[in-house]
């Protein structure tokens, strides 16, 4: 076995991968996850991430990475190890892929778990999605880049958030609270703690629609037909934004099949 650097052009991805046939399934997802990353400069060379290629010339593991430099049609170096036997092939793919919780908590960060499901959670509603992050695929970098901007910032919105899903009788997943604090918070900091607070205690509201919102939400939680959650998601951000027009909703409802996705205002 032999280890080199090489900086690998598209070209140099293409030879690579010419005898390729019997590979694993390529991902697209995950193409163009590294893809964005490469274009929009976050790709990081010099990691622990080889390259390896097998007595034959297969490429063992590496696939999602050669197809990226071919789509992004950028070069970047890698370490790569050559020689291998083609029979560790059907071992390499079965260890568990990283998480964006992992990555967080390699650096040490308290409550990696959590904070990395509310970022992406975070960064979804940011996108304008319908806020659910089931098969998005999220660069576990923008989400630890995220959290690097500010990190006392996104450990607070935890412990707010941990709060309110207590408050508010484990009704809404922290990760969801959080996400939408966060969202709330960069509109008004001072009406998101109000809303939430409201929100999970029913002390002090001040706009009917979130006495509804509450009721709603209760309701499904004894439902054995629970509503799906991107159209709970919709009445939380239909609400907020009924709140801070001064709008007082008494039923609460979306339909996708004749409704765009809201926006929190």
């Amino acid at each position: 076995m032999e280890f080199k650097k090489v900086y690998v052009t598209p070209l140099i991805a293409t030879n690579l991968l010419a005898k390729n046939e019997s590979n694993r399934k390529v991902n697209e997802k995950t193409v163009n996850q590294y893809y964005r990353d490469m274009i929009e400069g976050r790709w990081k060379e010099d990691t622990a991430e080889v390259i390896k290629i097998s007595e034959s010339g297969r490429v063992l593991d590496g696939q999602h990475r050669l197809l990226a430099i071919i789509k992004s049609n950028k070069a970047f170096s890698f370490h790569i190890a050559y020689g291998l036997d083609d029979s560790i092939f059907d071992v390499l793919d079965t260890g568990k892929i990283r998480s964006a919780s992992d990555v967080l908590n390699v650096q040490n960060i308290q409550n990696s778990s959590n904070i990395a499901a509310i970022i992406k959670s975070y960064l979804v509603i940011k996108a304008g999605t319908s806020v659910d992050t089931k098969g998005v695929k999220t660069s576990n970098k923008v989400i630890l880049d995220a959290y690097m901007e500010k990190p006392e910032h996104w450990q607070s919105v935890h412990s707010f958030s941990i709060k309110i899903y207590s408050a508010f009788s484990k009704i809404i997943p922290i990760s969801t609270i959080g996400s939408f604090y966060n969202t709330f918070y960069d509109l008004s900091p001072i009406e998101a703690r109000e809303f939430f607070n409201q929100l999970s205690t029913g002390e002090g509201i001040k706009n009917e629609t979130l006495s509804t919102l509450r009721k709603v939400l209760l309701k499904d939680r004894l439902a054995n037909r629970k509503m799906p959650s991107s159209m709970k998601n919709a009445i939380i951000i239909k609400s907020w934004n009924a709140c801070r027009k001064g709008l007082a909703m008494r039923a609460l409802r979306f339909d996708a099949d004749v409704e765009k996705y809201p926006k929190a205002i």
